[in-house]
This record gives structure tokens, sequence and C-alpha cells, in this order.
């Protein structure tokens, strides 16, 4: 979770300026410390967002999308027929490796 954070709540600031009544929500398995999440994503600011735990199947089916890390839960949410996007955070040598015509960044992290 902590190396997919940063990249998602960016994404949640875009939105949310774009989308100024959108709301966002992310829900925690419970063997991860939801309460460390909550934490951690009031330090980073952006638009609220609401950490849910144990509640998979209601919080995915209350969307209008997801942007899911890459893993079983992309499979669980497409199953649920919400529309996605799948997250796979990786170093940037990587990137130009192999991703080659396909990926284009002006910058690096």
């Amino acid at each position: 979770m902590a190396r997919h954070l940063d990249p998602l709540l960016g994404a949640a600031r875009i939105l949310a300026r774009s989308h100024p009544t959108a709301r966002f929500v992310l829900p925690v398995a419970s063997s991860l410390p939801a309460d460390l999440l909550r934490q951690e994503v009031a330090a980073r600011g952006g638009p609220p967002v609401r950490v849910v735990e144990g509640a998979f199947d209601e919080a995915v089916g209350a969307c209008d999308v997801a942007a899911v890390a890459s893993g079983t839960a992309t499979l669980e949410v497409a199953l649920r027929g919400v529309p996605l996007v799948v997250v796979y955070r990786t170093n940037i040598v990587t990137t130009r490796s192999r991703a080659g015509s396909f990926v284009s960044s002006t910058w690096d992290s």
C-alpha cells in the first residue's frame, strides 16, 4: 500500500479539482492497520479520503470508477462491473528498459 499511496492520492487531488463533487474511498483489508492509513492519508493532504476496513464489497459497489493496485483486487473489482484503472508502480530504470516507446516520461521520480 505504501508504494501506491502517493500516486493514488495525487490522482485524487487532480480529480477533485476537475470534479469537485467526487468522493474518494480506500477499502482496506482487515489485516492492514486502517488507523495508520488514515493518519498517512491525512498527513499527505488532498481531498478527504474515507478509509474503510473490511467492507470491500460495499465500498467497491458504491464506486463509479476505481483505481486499483495490480493484483487480486483488480479481478475482484472487474467482476463487480466497476470500470477501473490498474496501478502498477515501478522504478524509472525498469520503465525505460521494458516499456520502450510505450511510455514517455519527461521527469524522473
